[in-house]
């Protein structure tokens, strides 16, 4: 047992030495290599069988979310240090969604996967499961929380960050310890930490990491308290958000949605839990789950755990839906 540890661990420290010097040298991570292929290959699909059934089916799709533009709410003007200002971002429809063969529930990959990585405080392992319950409703497919193990980071995958405590490399996280532990019926898995990330980009709060079109990615909840607790409303956020990446979903920078970039703790806030008419419509298509059914479970969800605005808008949004 000692030994194969030890050639697991030597393994891994070769992977990572690989990919950092590929981030070193090329300026990405395998997701930056992995979404810069997938643009490549999304050329000339008006004609495409499949493609021609997908757009039928996102048409219908939209015939019911797009009532819900009556309540979304556009963003406000860009401000300075937002993600907006250092990022812009082009809205991307529904449409380019299909095409651009995003990652998709299907029978052969059915399940969300999260996995536990750090140290877990008996609070935070309350707030894991109440994450498992609202990724479960929001995406009408089941999710399993895998096993706590031990956690092997070596040397090069660590730092410390400005109040001394430890930070994992988000980047060792998704492309060597979840690449080993996707199951073969996982759509994505999602490693949720209570510890703190970064990426070699280096920005100062990193609340997730997620290759688009390679199903692995990663949640912090070091930065989301209120106090010295993680708050339920904000993980929650962080949760959906970086599991909506891993079906492929990118940033939404027209309405206020759970798919707004953020680099600030006051963006996180600010953002909602629920998504743009546009967003769930790609949320729908890529699932396959039932609009209303998905409403009626979300209200459940946010009657039984105190989410007041959200259940506000579930619930009118649901009347929207179910007004014909």
């Amino acid at each position: 047992m000692f030994k194969m540890r030890c050639f697991t661990y030597c393994f891994r420290v070769i992977k990572l030495c690989l990919i950092l010097l590929s981030i070193a040298y090329l300026g990405c991570s395998e997701s930056d290599i992995i979404d810069s292929k997938k643009e490549e290959s999304v050329k000339s699909t008006a004609n495409n069988a499949y493609f021609k059934k997908s757009l039928e089916l996102m048409e219908m799709i939209e015939t019911k979310t797009d009532r819900l533009f009556s309540i979304a709410q556009k963003m406000p003007p860009v401000k300075h240090g937002e993600w907006r200002y250092f990022w812009p971002e082009t809205e991307q429809s529904p449409q380019k969604y299909v095409t651009s063969m995003p990652i998709t529930v299907s029978d052969e990959r059915d399940k969300l996967y999260i996995k536990p990585i750090g140290k877990f405080s008996d609070h935070d392992y309350l707030i894991l499961k109440k994450i498992r319950e609202y990724l479960e409703d929001n995406f009408q497919t089941p999710v399993v929380i895998l096993k706590k193990e031990n956690d092997f980071f070596p040397k090069e995958a660590v730092r410390r960050n400005s109040h001394g405590d430890e930070q994992y490399s988000s980047v060792y996280i998704t492309d060597v310890i979840l690449k080993e532990d996707l199951p073969n019926d996982g759509w994505g898995i999602l490693a949720v930490t209570p510890d703190d990330i970064y990426r070699a980009e280096g920005i100062d709060k990193l609340y997730g990491d997620t290759l688009l079109f390679g199903r692995r990615g990663v949640i912090s909840l070091y930065h989301l308290k209120h106090g010295d607790k993680t708050s339920l409303s904000l993980a929650l956020k962080g949760a959906s958000h970086e599991a909506s990446h891993l079906l492929s979903l990118p940033h939404c920078s027209k309405y206020k949605c759970n798919m707004n970039g953020r680099i600030t703790i006051e963006e996180f806030s600010a953002a909602p839990l629920h998504y743009s008419p546009d967003c769930l419509s790609k949320i729908i298509f890529a699932t396959g789950g039932n609009i209303r059914k998905r409403f009626v479970e979300l209200i459940a969800f946010c009657k039984e755990n105190d989410l007041r605005d959200e259940l506000d808008y579930y619930s009118r949004a649901l009347t929207i839906i179910d007004n014909k």
